[in-house]
């Protein structure tokens, strides 16, 4: 017995019963999911990452002419983080993170020094909210210092 090419009037025909069959199937599970919806968990909210964010100073910083009275970062890049790495070993983390505020603001390093402490407080706390999980390089970030350790290596 020898098969002929199927046609498209075959073809046709035979998505044309797929798609019955389809219809048949899905529609008695779309109908139970009106019934278990209750009982199933809400779907996860999506992230909504920003680009950067505001920190409002109460102490503004001002040299010259020059006033900051809001702190814009912008999100870290892992090239920040290499930065990080290229760091002396044995640089304090406070010294780490205004490093890291220089990169991530428009700020100059001099201006950044003056921060006062109950702004720097809010400004490191903003800037942990990037941070997700821990550091992608394996090392642990410490409970004060939202900056990945000094010779971190990949684990």
């Amino acid at each position: 017995m020898s098969k002929r090419p199927a046609s498209e009037a075959d073809i046709t025909t035979a998505v044309a019963a797929i798609d019955r069959a389809t219809a048949r199937i899905v529609a008695p599970v779309q109908s139970l999911r009106g019934f278990i919806a209750p009982f199933l968990p809400p779907p996860p909210k999506e992230k909504t990452m920003s680009e950067s964010i505001e920190v409002p100073l109460a102490y503004p910083l001002r040299k010259g002419s020059v006033t900051v009275s809001t702190l814009k970062l912008r999100r870290v890049k892992v090239a920040d983080l290499n930065a990080l790495d290229d760091l002396p070993p044995g640089t304090k983390p406070r010294r780490r993170e205004v490093f890291l505020l220089g990169r991530l603001s428009d700020v100059p390093h001099d201006m950044l020094e003056e921060l006062d402490a109950a702004d720097y407080g809010r400004v490191v706390e903003a800037l942990e909210g990037f941070f997700d999980e821990a550091p992608p390089t394996g090392g642990s970030m410490s409970s004060s210092s939202p900056v990945p350790p000094a010779g971190a290596t990949p684990s």
